[in-house]
């Protein structure tokens, strides 16, 4: 299943997008996070849009 995560003022970091492509995994199985960091509101919404377009589900809203 592929997901993502959008967490706002996490430290320095203004955005934050985590998100899973079903393909990285750690040896134990558990799924390996990929993270996105953005200082801009427009650009994480428009890298959101582009992950929603390849059917990742949002997992949590925060």
């Amino acid at each position: 299943m592929k997901f993502y995560d959008c967490i706002d003022n996490l430290g320095k970091a203004k955005y934050l997008v985590n998100f899973h492509d079903e393909t990285q995994t750690y040896p134990d199985g558990t799924p390996r996070l990929n993270v996105r960091k953005f200082t801009n509101k427009r650009k994480r919404d428009q890298f959101v849009r582009s992950l929603k377009k390849m059917d990742y589900l949002q997992l949590g809203t925060h």
